[in-house]
């Protein structure tokens, strides 16, 4: 018994497994916390109002791609957000409005975690609602992240946005790229 569990912990090791498990029952409750943060932010970014939206970041939180920042703090981040519900929002034909886009948060990992601040990655697939046609992926990418605990809740405090796999034609379409 005690041999199969050495070899069941020494494999979990080889595979990278244990550094996942808390130290604490205080660093699970931040890792759920920050998981929470980022289901939180799938939801809000396609449903949310734009202050919900900024909410989810630092004062002076920021969104970068490509290795510069597109935007930064709450205030220029609820614009951007105002702006993108604007250019994105359809009339369906029962008179309701709904948002082109759906962004799909999975595989998220905290990387790091240290006192109030702490790293992770999250798979994003974004989904576009492309007229009868149905939904189309318009982009697979990553989200590489930093946190911070900020008046005793987890925000993001940068984002960087890495884009894997992009359907250019329907980025064209929707004016995502030239």
């Amino acid at each position: 018994m005690r041999s199969n569990i050495r070899g069941a912990l020494a494999a979990a090791a080889t595979l990278g497994l244990l550094w996942t498990i808390p130290a604490s029952a205080g660093e699970a409750d931040d890792r759920a916390a920050i998981v929470n943060l980022m289901m939180r932010y799938g939801e809000v970014h396609d449903f949310g109002a734009p202050e919900e939206y900024a909410s989810l970041f630092t004062a002076d939180g920021e969104i970068a791609s490509g290795g510069r920042v597109l935007v930064q703090g709450r205030d220029n981040i609820a614009a951007q957000a105002a702006r993108d519900h604007e250019r994105f929002a359809v009339r369906l034909p029962d008179g309701t409005t709904t948002f082109l886009m759906r962004h799909l948060i999975t595989n998220t990992v905290i990387e790091t975690l240290s006192g109030d601040e702490a790293t992770g990655t999250s798979f994003v697939t974004t989904l576009i609602r492309d007229g009868e046609e149905g939904p189309k992926v318009l982009s697979v990418g990553r989200y590489e992240d930093r946190y911070a605990r900020e008046n005793g809740e987890w925000k993001i405090a940068r984002r960087t946005i890495v884009m894997d796999l992009g359907n250019p034609e329907l980025g064209r379409k929707y004016g995502f790229q030239r």
